[in-house]
């Protein structure tokens, strides 16, 4: 799951996307437990999925349920370890099974539009650190990673920042004093 895409098919229980140089097979994995009162947040989820010895690049989305727990999709070599590996979840006990494609429930983003005057186009993060994360490769513009911090986004353009979140470009124009008048939604 390099996160490039690909075109995908239902084999009963399991997704293959096929991806420029092969297949790969992926599963949807439900992850159940008792979070009436203290729901689950994405990073407890993925802490007791690495803590099973899993590298990050194995597992894909994490898609949170609530007071229930969450499903995330995973290489399907995988699934048979999470059913008997991952067992409890900060201090819930969980029960974890594969689950179809059809049953994975994805929730509407949160969408938030907000228009803004700039100085440039780092949204209201320091030069440095916007560098830093480009440097590390932790920010996507269209799905592909960026290597320069002087990429000039356009309209239309959507950046993804790990750990930051994601926004897509509505209208970008110059003002008189040579700033950026933008408008983008924040997806939350």
């Amino acid at each position: 799951m390099n996160g490039y895409g690909g075109t995908g098919v239902w084999e009963g229980g399991v997704v293959v996307v096929s991806i420029r140089d092969g297949r790969v097979e992926i599963s949807t994995i439900e992850v159940k437990g008792n979070f009436m009162f203290y729901p689950a947040k994405h990073p407890d989820i993925l802490g007791a999925i690495l803590v099973t010895g899993v590298v990050r690049g194995k597992v894909g989305d994490i898609m949170l349920q609530g007071e229930t727990g969450a499903q995330f999709l995973c290489d399907a070599t995988l699934a048979e370890h999470f059913e008997t590996c991952l067992t409890q979840v900060r201090s819930v006990t969980v029960k974890v099974e594969r689950v179809p494609l059809s049953a994975l429930k994805v929730s509407e983003p949160k969408v938030v539009e907000v228009s803004s005057v700039e100085a440039s186009m780092r949204f209201k993060i320091s030069r440095s650190k916007m560098s830093d994360l480009v440097k590390g490769g932790d920010v996507r513009v269209n799905w592909r990673s960026v290597s320069k911090p002087s990429i000039e986004l356009q309209q239309g353009d959507l950046v993804s920042c790990s750990g930051k979140g994601r926004l897509q470009i509505v209208s970008v124009s110059k003002t008189k004093k040579d700033r950026y008048a933008v408008t983008y939604k924040r997806f939350t």
